[in-house]
């Protein structure tokens, strides 16, 4: 898997910024599964980073509530993730902010009752 999510990391160029970032959480995730934080959090950057990127396209564009829900959702995931291996790396100033970036952008675009709202909520 993690050879893999690696070859699709370097293709990721080719794909729009919310494709991208997904690929980028994905290997985030497993690196961080395996103890690998150091390694992970550039992937966490990187994604929080397309993320940003890809809702200011949005903005500029047409597009609708639901899109705009589904992106600002995989957004608040990114900064959670960066959020968490800047706290397994001995970065607690910066993990605060970026835990709270999380949880106002889910409680702005998320259903109250939602689990992954919770779940950003207890973190």
């Amino acid at each position: 898997a993690l050879l893999c999510l690696q070859e699709a990391v370097t293709l990721s160029n080719a794909l729009p910024n919310f494709d991208a970032a997904a690929v980028h959480l994905s290997l985030c995730t497993l690196l961080s599964q395996l103890g690998r934080h150091d390694e992970a959090e550039p992937h966490a950057s990187e994604a929080v980073r397309l993320g940003e990127a890809d809702i200011l396209e949005l903005s500029a564009g047409t597009s609708g509530v639901t899109a705009l829900r589904e992106k600002a959702s995989a957004l608040a995931v990114a900064y959670n993730n960066l959020a968490v291996q800047r706290e397994f790396l001995g970065h607690g100033s910066d993990c605060v902010a970026l835990y709270e970036k999380a949880v106002v952008l889910a409680e702005g675009h998320m259903d109250s009752g939602s689990p992954l709202l919770g779940r950003l909520r207890e973190a």
